[in-house]
């Protein structure tokens, strides 16, 4: 399998005026990422609504995104229950995902030897190319490491920002890929402790920052990507704020103003309201002077 190292974008997902799926605004919208040197893709995840989409539109978008991008390396998303979850891994295997991300658990009650069981069928279903998604102390980290260690996953989207957490699980599995899965602003900590790369949903609209930081960590550049991180941080701090229910709706805000309008977030997440609109268009603006937001690309 190619370098699963580095930047993986998780894409936002395209809806069309009826509410429905835009997959031609998906493949355009994937040309672009590829176009401007994305390698790692993941459909479905927590920026592409996956919680909000149907099977059927998780299949669509992993099909869409992979005809628009067939060198690149996609890994969807799949959850929910564990029947679903392992239909959901064979038709995303058989739309041309290369892999899974298996997103961190919804259910209100959850166990340790029963989320244990849970991972590991919907890995062995995919051949073990999959990708943990631990977004909270939930999914404990002894679980994660023994997965890691064994070999039933590639590794874990680690998107807990408990640096001594992380830098001690890392340390007890290092032949597993530990991605940092909290985006730009945290990404150049988690590279100082062992991280192998770090998920963007900024990306979506300026791959270019997104890009420029990957290159930076790849070259221990660590003065250059705090450059960056600086760019990004007003960014991240709005996609943040209210519990994060402002994350999706102001990726598709910048996108809009990239040129890719992608139509309001689905319920139960809200678009921006005006302050906010203005906030994003302020953080373009930056970006355009720092020379990382790119031209606006025509419809």
């Amino acid at each position: 399998m190619p370098d699963l190292t580095g930047l993986w974008a998780t894409t936002v997902t395209p809806f069309a005026a009826d509410g429905g799926v835009d997959a031609k605004a998906v493949r355009r919208h994937v040309s672009f990422l590829a176009a401007n040197g994305v390698e790692r893709l993941v459909p479905a995840g927590n920026t592409g609504e996956f919680s909000s989409l149907t099977a059927n539109e998780v299949v669509a978008v992993t099909r869409a995104t992979r005809e628009a991008a067939p060198a690149a390396l996609v890994f969807a998303g799949v959850g929910g229950p564990l029947a679903d979850a392992l239909a959901l891994t064979a038709a995303v295997l058989d739309a041309g995902a290369d892999g899974l991300l298996v997103h961190h658990p919804a259910h209100t009650h959850v166990g340790r030897r029963g989320l244990e069981e849970y991972y590991r069928q919907i890995a062995a279903a995919a051949g073990g190319n999959a990708f943990l998604y631990k977004r909270s102390h939930r999914v404990p980290d002894e679980l994660v490491v023994a997965l890691a260690q064994d070999g039933s996953v590639l590794g874990v989207k680690y998107a807990v920002n408990d640096l001594q957490a992380f830098e001690l699980s890392q340390a007890a599995a290092p032949g597993a890929l530990w991605i940092c899965g909290t985006a730009e602003l945290w990404a150049p900590f988690f590279h100082l402790l062992g991280a192998h790369g770090f998920t963007s949903g900024l990306v979506n609209a300026a791959p270019a920052l997104s890009v420029a930081m990957e290159a930076a960590l790849r070259e221990d550049d660590v003065v250059r990507a705090l450059e960056l991180r600086a760019l990004a941080r007003d960014f991240e701090q709005l996609r943040a704020e209210d519990d994060a229910a402002t994350n999706v709706p102001a990726v598709r805000a910048a996108m809009a103003l990239a040129g890719f309008p992608a139509g309001d977030p689905r319920p139960p997440l809200a678009p921006l309201e005006g302050k906010d609109k203005r906030r994003v268009a302020a953080v373009w603006a930056s970006w355009t002077e720092a020379g990382v937001a790119g031209a606006p690309q025509p419809i």
